[in-house]
């Protein structure tokens, strides 16, 4: 199976939930000479009936291939979800990352993301303790 037809499985699943105001949009990074995903990344403005959900916009699922980190993939994947999110007319953008991972820390702070103010909040964040996990916003 090839990464586009791992692609292809994907969008036929996605086709399958309900759409709600082109909301919800999924970038991928291709490299056109050998006909291979090398990234993706997912942003969505759907309100959730989840309380522990994450605020929205909320950008997810960020995954760039090994041999092409740190060759600017994933900046610009979080662009593109950036960019959505400010023709949503958002202030904000938000993202989960685990607490150990340092690298993808050190590229969301060197892109602006920082813990909101209010990430202690139970209804903003999962706590720390729990899952390792952490909220991040962007003003956009």
């Amino acid at each position: 199976t090839t990464p586009f037809e791992w692609l292809k499985t994907y969008l036929s699943l996605e086709e399958t939930f309900p759409k709600d105001n082109n909301e919800h949009f999924m970038f991928v990074a291709c490299n056109r000479s050998t006909d291979s995903i090398i990234g993706f990344c997912e942003v969505d403005s759907r309100m959730s009936i989840k309380p522990e959900a994450a605020p929205r916009p909320y950008m997810c699922n960020l995954a760039v291939g090994k041999k092409w980190r740190n060759r600017g993939v994933a900046k610009a994947l979080i662009f593109e979800c950036e960019k959505k999110a400010r023709g949503w007319g958002k202030e904000y953008i938000y993202l989960r990352v685990r607490w150990k991972n340092k690298a993808a820390i050190g590229l969301y702070n060197g892109l602006g993301y920082v813990e909101p103010m209010d990430s202690e909040d139970e209804q903003n964040a999962i706590k720390r303790g729990q899952d390792d996990i952490i909220l991040l916003q962007k003003q956009i």
